[in-house]
């Protein structure tokens, strides 16, 4: 017999009362309606089902309800002796067995979590016994860090983000006089646990007033864990020494912790869509439709309004093209092309276009970030044809045709050198820097009339080893790109004076073995990227799955420019490889170049 009497409507929600009881009492509870409009307070459970085929029965409304192991230690923790609690948790409050409200309750979920008093992020157990020690630790240094924020009533996130305590001395002395065993074990406990991994937890916690991290009998304020990963992130960024704490873990809880309570002062953007996707994107779902689903919630009302709508009757791959479809339509641009990542040995599975993100899968490479007032296709509008006139699997695209690619380096990768001693990347790099030095040429241009050959200018070859960037500064999400509106000459002159450096030190390289600053700069944007050449010069960096044939070319509403693959003979169908950087066509040039030498005007489909 259902414990669920009518289907949920509109801004209604289900919300548990949690008898009391004692530890070996069974669980009983009742459901009541609530709306949203106007909600009761209530609290709301953030944790992971676990495996759904070992249950523990529980009373709910006086019948029978299955419940997992990890959700029936969850309520046990929370059940109070004395009086009832009020709680909404997922997996009774929304009827699992009715696809039309659970599709109705997902829509929904952003708002619950936002409008709880206070979200009980559950952990699971405290196995290890380690709980104890991270709370005695958090306290320590929240101590230590309150002494340090002068004028303050206490510390901030930015302060723990700035604060130079490393982290090795800190956990030495904690463990020496705590007495309560190793903190780096009892962090690493905590950060394995499941929960850090899971999509659906993420916009529970980023939409939360407030939040309690509870693992058994531990309890703590979200804003002190949050405040703790800030600091463990920056120390070993500085040292560039990953640290001892498992690194996984660890940063998904900053992602989702680092939003909590700082979004003013971080100036985070919670209303887009495709940061948020790509942002969460190596999170787990069991569903793979949940990696887009799971993540609906997290916009407040004034972000953009995206037409996806949650069903569960759509395929995977219908999931993902629709936030193709509805980015493009209310971004009016190609930005999600950017998200796209084919991977090195590219072969279409049949499953899904070239052009759709997978987002079930990690990204492989840093997306190119050209300031906001750049665009290589100059402001020419996106007029997307009507999704019903194509199957799906195709998408019809305008835009102008560039050049082939005649040359295609290795694949560049983090994991080994840049510039190896029989690398045909140092040899392209060494080849190029000489035929610009002999031009003396280091300032735009470089682009030859009529037939001949461009060039490349010693700033569109080191451009497009850095993607146009000149210097990245994680720890302070700080970027400067050549195209940025206050760069300085001053900076184009040390930059360039860096490149110059870094191919003299290829030249003799036993003269400098240390990596220089672009070479790190380089490493890190042409990660799985491959370094090309055009029939007609142009130097560029594009996707690790493309090679040589294939075509550089402009699509309106794309803000820089993209690598295609011809599928058929006539030239009109195309698979999409990815994003790519050619320093001379990305302010609009291309434009001007309509006419000449092949550059034309030109109606692309999608594969």
């Amino acid at each position: 017999m259902s414990i669920y009497e009518s289907r949920l409507h509109d801004r209604s929600i289900r919300l548990l009362t949690l008898l009391p009881g004692h530890d070996s009492d069974q669980l009983l509870c009742e459901l009541f309606h609530a709306s949203l409009e106007s909600p009761v307070p209530y609290e709301a459970l953030s944790y992971v089902w676990g495996n759904e085929s070992i249950t523990e029965p529980i009373t709910c409304c006086g019948k029978p309800q299955n419940i997992t192991l990890n959700l029936a230690a969850a309520l046990r923790r929370l059940r109070s002796h004395e009086s009832p609690r009020v709680l909404w948790v997922d997996a009774i409050c929304i009827n699992q067995e009715d696809t039309n409200e659970k599709n109705h309750q997902v829509q929904l979920m952003g708002d619950v979590y936002a409008q709880a008093i206070c979200v009980i992020a559950w952990l699971g157990e405290d196995d290890d016994r380690t709980g104890a020690l991270v709370m005695f630790i958090l306290t320590i240094l929240k101590i230590f860090f309150t002494s340090n924020s002068l004028y303050k009533p206490r510390p901030t996130y930015r302060d723990y983000l700035t604060q130079n305590a490393p982290v090795g001395p800190v956990m030495e002395t904690i463990s020496t006089y705590s007495g309560l065993g190793d903190p780096i074990t009892a962090f690493n406990s905590m950060f394995q646990k499941q929960y850090w991994q899971r999509v659906w937890c993420v916009q529970e916690l980023v939409r939360a007033r407030s939040i309690v991290i509870r693992m058994g009998a531990m309890e703590v304020a979200g804003e002190m864990l949050g405040n703790f990963v800030a600091w463990y992130q920056s120390q070993t960024f500085l040292t560039q020494d990953a640290g001892p704490i498992t690194l996984k873990g660890l940063d998904n809880a900053g992602r989702m912790l680092g939003t909590f309570g700082n979004r003013d002062e971080l100036g985070q953007d919670i209303t887009a869509l495709l940061p948020t996707l790509s942002t969460y994107r190596a999170f787990q779902a069991t569903d793979r439709r949940d990696k887009v689903y799971g993540v609906l919630g997290i916009f407040n009302k004034t972000g953009d309004q995206y037409d996806i709508t949650v069903n569960y009757g759509k395929s995977v791959t219908e999931v993902y093209i629709d936030v193709v479809w509805a980015t493009a339509q209310t971004t009016k641009s190609l930005e999600i092309f950017s998200y796209v990542d084919n991977y090195p040995s590219h072969a279409p599975d049949g499953e899904f276009p070239s052009w759709v993100p997978q987002w079930h899968k990690p990204s492989v490479s840093l997306r190119y970030t050209p300031p906001e007032q750049i665009s290589a296709s100059s402001g020419r509008p996106l007029r997307l044809i009507s999704r019903e006139t194509y199957n799906l699997q195709t998408i019809p695209l305008s835009g102008i045709s560039f050049d082939n690619v005649t040359h295609a380096s290795s694949e560049v990768n983090r994991g080994r050198s840049l510039f190896g001693p029989d690398d045909d990347v140092k040899a392209l790099l060494l080849s190029l820097a000489d035929q610009a030095e002999n031009r003396g040429c280091q300032s735009d241009g470089g682009v030859l009339e009529g037939d001949q050959m461009c060039i490349p200018t010693a700033i569109a070859l080191a451009t497009a080893f850095t993607g146009g960037l000149m210097s990245l500064d994680v720890r302070g999400h700080q970027m400067t790109h050549i195209h940025g509106p206050y760069v300085k000459d001053s900076n184009i002159t040390e930059y360039m004076t860096d490149f110059w450096n870094c191919v003299r030190t290829q030249r003799s390289p036993e003269s400098a073995p240390q990596q220089s600053l672009f070479e790190n700069l380089a490493h890190i944007m042409c990660h799985q990227r491959r370094i090309f050449q055009t029939n007609k010069g142009y130097v560029g960096s594009g996707p690790a799955c493309m090679r040589v044939g294939d075509h550089v070319v402009v699509l309106n509403g794309g803000r820089v420019p993209y690598v295609l693959r011809p599928l058929s003979g006539d030239g009109r169908e195309y698979a999409f490889m990815g994003e790519c950087y050619v320093h001379d066509i990305m302010q609009g040039e291309i434009g001007h170049m309509l006419g000449q030498d092949g550059v034309q005007e030109k109606e692309f489909v999608l594969r």
